[in-house]
């Protein structure tokens, strides 16, 4: 029994070391303007038709945060993109999409790519890096997966306990 706890611990900490969350950072620099945000790699997001809706980002324009922004994903039958909307105004880009997988679940294209302004044409481009989820400034929710093992590890210690003081009576 006691090996089998064993096993179960160092089967909790092995989970909780490989399953890092992912996220994205991306860079979007052009005409002296550069924006900043994070997202994850597998976002939480509103599909539409033509792409997806991420609520509540903070967008960094140019040192200035702006939170609780709305970024806009388009797909193919839109062309592709982005829009950006930190405040009142509007940002829109063209570019190819930056996204695989459907418009419930998506995942970001790694790499760099040009986007052109919609509304005076001027260039941009976008870096989509991986975060690392070694960085220590950069803190990884503990999954659920991890949480639910280290449960079933304390439950199996309590009853080995509860058996070992019932077999001593």
């Amino acid at each position: 029994m006691c090996a089998l706890i064993k096993a179960l611990s160092l089967l909790a900490i092995a989970a909780s070391t490989t399953l890092a969350a992912k996220a994205d950072s991306f860079t979007l620099t052009g005409e002296g303007n550069t924006f900043t945000f994070s997202l994850a790699a597998s976002p939480n997001v509103i599909p539409i038709s033509f792409g997806f809706i991420v609520q509540n980002v903070t967008v960094t324009e140019n040192g200035a945060s702006t939170p609780d922004s709305t970024l806009t994903f388009y797909d193919t039958t839109y062309g592709g993109g982005l829009e950006i909307q930190p405040n009142a105004s509007t940002l829109v880009f063209d570019s190819d999409q930056l996204f695989t997988g459907t418009n419930d679940d998506p995942t970001f294209i790694l790499g760099k790519f040009k986007l052109t302004d919609d509304i005076n044409g001027a260039k941009y481009k976008l870096t989509i890096a991986a975060d690392d989820p070694s960085d220590p400034s950069d803190p990884s929710p503990v999954p659920e997966p991890t949480s639910l093992a280290l449960l079933a590890t304390g439950a199996l210690a309590g009853a080995a306990t509860l058996r070992r003081r019932y077999r001593s009576l």
